[in-house]
């Protein structure tokens, strides 16, 4: 009997334990098929690097961006549960032009801030837009409005015209720390 109902409670936990540890699905959602589908119109080129492919939960993540021409630059990610965010700039009205030909760090070498890796892994999709006019990123990729680029651009700007940008893409990894 006390056999029995061991094997009863370990049948009844497989499928729990299965889907508790079970990896994200391999698919993509639709926000990382929208970014990852946009392309340029060749005003700008951007350049988007981090110093590593694959990072361990805690770990600090900083990317390197670069444009032929100045602009103002968005830095943002799709996670692995397909949510947008915004993380550069960080506030409203904070400065985020982006000088020609010169690397830009995110976030910079001397500042206070960090990117860390959190949980969960998976793959993060990171994008890099440069615009010639600092306008509301919403305006330049519509199906944007996260509530932070919300916050960040509370207020309604009249664009005045088609505003010239340009992205960049870079998959990441975040894993496990296995110690």
């Amino acid at each position: 009997m006390r056999k029995s109902i061991k094997t009863l409670l370990m049948l009844l936990l497989i499928p729990v334990i299965i889907t508790y540890c079970s990896p994200l699905p391999k698919k993509k959602g639709p926000n990382w098929e929208k970014i990852a589908s946009l392309e340029g119109a060749g005003h700008f080129k951007i350049t988007l690097s981090s110093s590593k492919k694959k990072y361990k939960i805690g770990e600090e993540i900083s990317f390197t961006i670069t444009s032929d021409k100045d602009g103002y630059l968005w830095l943002g990610y799709v996670s692995p549960q397909d949510k947008i965010s915004v993380i550069y700039p960080l506030e409203q009205g904070a400065e985020h032009k982006i000088p020609a030909d010169q690397p830009m760090q995110i976030p910079p070498q001397d500042s206070d801030w960090k990117i860390k890796a959190t949980p969960p892994a998976g793959s993060l999709l990171i994008f890099a837009v440069v615009a010639e006019k600092d306008v509301p990123l919403r305006y330049l990729i519509p199906f944007i409005s996260t509530e932070k680029e919300i916050k960040l651009h509370n207020k309604d700007i009249n664009v005045g015209g088609r505003t010239k940008w340009d992205i960049a893409t870079l998959v990441i990894k975040i894993e496990e720390d296995k110690k």
